[in-house]
């Protein structure tokens, strides 16, 4: 994980816009909440980003 996230530094990607998770066919609430986290952080980064570019 350390390797993909000096990579996604090296290529000016916020390390929240990437996430890795194991999800089972079986767990719906898990895949749930996963799904909901990645959309906050990613959201979070955008805003911030516009911020700092406007």
């Amino acid at each position: 994980m350390l390797i993909l996230n000096n990579l996604l530094e090296y290529f000016g990607i916020d390390k929240r816009r990437f996430h890795m998770s194991w999800v089972s066919a079986s767990e719906g609430a898990k895949w749930s909440d996963v799904v909901k986290k990645v959309v906050e952080d990613v959201r979070d980064a955008c805003e911030e980003e516009v911020k700092t570019a406007g």
